[in-house]
């Protein structure tokens, strides 16, 4: 894994807040989004980062 679980569980905390102001933020900038398309965009951005946490690390070894 490239990040501790307990890593991956504080950014996951932290992304939910920012999830639902950035539909408060649309909401002020005009752009109706609805609460599915918000979980859609919670699903997915939640979905890439632990796709990405356990993408094995490159090796950093030269096996020239």
């Amino acid at each position: 894994m490239r990040i501790s679980r307990s890593g991956l569980l504080i950014l996951i905390g932290i992304l939910i807040p920012v999830i639902v102001e950035l539909r408060t933020l649309f909401d002020m900038l005009g752009i109706e989004i609805s609460v599915a398309g918000t979980l859609l965009i919670g699903v997915l951005a939640i979905g890439v980062i632990v796709f990405w946490a356990t993408l094995p690390e490159p090796d950093d070894s030269d096996a020239a």
